[in-house]
């Protein structure tokens, strides 16, 4: 055999290696999903924040919150209401990043500030409960 098929052949076993892990670590994911929303439900029932995991990390309770245009709002018409205030501004292009809209609106209510009415008016919000976790 060919220096150039047993490359070929260890590369084809390996990219099949790397597929079935691909496929083991998407059932995970899923499975880990249905539980995490059943340890956040038990979590709140027992009034509980942080759980730590005995030789294990600590839990705690969290949530994401993600933005974006409101029911029957276009994108451009976000835009165009972010454009207009001072505080999210410097985000808009005419293809701003969900994420740095994110950070910005969650960095107004840090501050304790409130999104202008106008703005939230175009806003949908939606917020995904997790659970965190630190080793």
């Amino acid at each position: 055999m060919s220096k150039l098929s047993e490359l070929a052949a260890e590369f084809a076993e390996l990219t099949k290696v790397i597929d079935s892990r691909s496929a083991d670590t998407k059932a995970a994911k899923a499975e880990r999903a249905k539980v995490e929303t059943q340890l956040y439900e038990e979590m709140c029932d027992e009034g509980c924040q942080n759980y730590k995991v005995t030789d294990g990390p600590n839990l705690y309770r969290r949530i994401d919150k993600f933005y974006g245009p409101a029911k029957g709002v276009t994108k451009e018409e976000l835009m165009d209401e972010l454009a207009a205030h001072p505080q999210t501004m410097l985000l808009v292009k005419r293809d701003f990043n969900i994420g740095s809209l994110r950070s910005t609106l969650n960095e107004i209510e840090a501050h304790g500030d409130e999104i202008p009415p106008e703005l939230a008016a175009k806003l949908s919000l939606f917020e995904k409960y997790r659970i965190g976790h630190r080793s």
